[in-house]
């Protein structure tokens, strides 16, 4: 649930992982303050019995400079980093462009190239998206996208997805109508020698974000795939 004004943003959450008969959860607060261009905050939670305290600040201009920490295993899904408590510490920069479409906002393009720090690990991520193409058919409008995510790893760990370079790139497919986005994405991973494809929803309005994927990997039969779906309530003003 989340509290917006044109300086404030408070934000209760809750999550939790789970595979079969293990789960693991927990709840924080974040809360910004926008002083113009920068925007400064903390994060406040608890999970597994473990009390964490992270600092959030970030700086837009031309591009967004971005400093946060985040815990690991809930951005990982991995129940070993839970259960170690460890946490990751990001620096990004990036850039967006937006257009302003009447019901929400869709991007034209985006990139970042984020360096975290988990432990003994250093994580280069850069990523992108880009607007190929949109067409409007009736009352859906439908936007054609490629993008890509790449990752390299100091030292891998079997505690985490941590490989030493990875490469994910994908088309996109995103057909709008009113508030609701669909989502549908293929692509393929050179490293891995793997398809990809995810498929989901998106739908938000301005009290309302609601979005749910499921993501797979598949080679010679064999698939790895995960479920996320995340809910927001809440008031702007």
């Amino acid at each position: 649930m989340f509290y917006e004004t044109n300086k404030y943003y408070l934000d209760l959450k809750k999550w939790k992982l789970w595979d079969n008969k293990k789960t693991r959860n927990g709840k924080y607060l974040d809360f910004y303050y926008k002083f113009n261009k920068l925007k400064a905050g903390i994060t406040f939670g608890k999970y597994e019995g473990y009390i964490h305290l992270f600092p959030y600040l970030e700086y837009s201009s031309n591009y967004t400079y971005k400093f946060y920490q985040s815990i690991t295993g809930k951005e990982a899904k991995s129940f070993c980093a839970v259960d170690k408590h460890l946490t990751t510490s990001t620096f990004e920069v990036s850039k967006y462009k937006g257009i302003q479409k009447k019901y929400k906002e869709m991007t034209d393009y985006w990139w970042s190239v984020a360096l975290s720090n988990i432990k003994t690990n250093n994580r280069l991520t850069p990523q992108f998206q880009y607007l190929l193409d949109e067409k409007d058919l009736s009352v859906i409008e439908n936007y054609f996208y490629i993008s890509g995510w790449y990752q390299f790893n100091t030292s891998p760990t079997d505690c985490y997805y941590s490989p030493s370079f990875t490469d994910n790139t994908l088309v996109e497919w995103h057909p709008v109508y009113k508030g609701l986005e669909g989502i549908v994405k293929f692509g393929y991973s050179f490293k891995d020698n793997v398809y990809l494809k995810t498929y989901g929803f998106d739908y938000q309005n301005n009290f309302l974000h609601f979005d749910c994927t499921k993501n797979y990997s598949f080679k010679n039969g064999k698939n790895y795939w995960y479920d996320e779906c995340n809910l927001k309530a809440g008031v702007k003003w």
